[in-house]
């Protein structure tokens, strides 16, 4: 890869959302020779868009950075509630596992939240480099 790959759009509160988001990371990874990371990135982008969609229920941010060394995607929404891990119940639940995937596959990840947004970024580390 020679240069890194970013990309930023805002998609609406649409059930079509989840599918253009996946749409946008497939191609930076692609770009980014990243390819190694596609489905995971594009599970744990799946999880966060739909998240901002249903329960927020406002426009998403996406960001997307790409370089040799991974990606980091950013989903962020404009509602008023906080992203929380919940600890796993034992139940076979329908919902509230987003987080738990991204626990589980990113490298690491974390939230920001301020007075009129929050966001869940999740970074993917290529077979070899991760820690």
């Amino acid at each position: 890869m020679s240069a890194s790959v970013v990309r930023r759009i805002r998609l609406p509160a649409d059930s079509r959302t989840p599918a253009a988001a996946r749409a946008v990371v497939r191609a930076a990874l692609v770009e980014a020779d990243l390819s190694a990371l596609i489905d995971e990135a594009l599970l744990l982008t799946t999880e966060l868009s739909t998240n901002g969609v249903q329960h927020a229920g406002t426009d998403i941010d996406l960001e997307i950075v790409a370089t040799e060394g991974g990606v980091t995607i950013t989903v962020t929404d404009y509602g008023t509630g906080r992203a929380v891990l919940l600890p796993p119940t034992g139940e076979l639940v329908e919902r509230g596992r987003g987080l738990l995937l991204v626990d589980h596959f990113a490298a690491s990840w974390g939230t920001t939240h301020n007075a009129k947004s929050k966001g869940v970024w999740f970074r993917l580390v290529p077979p070899g480099l991760a820690d």
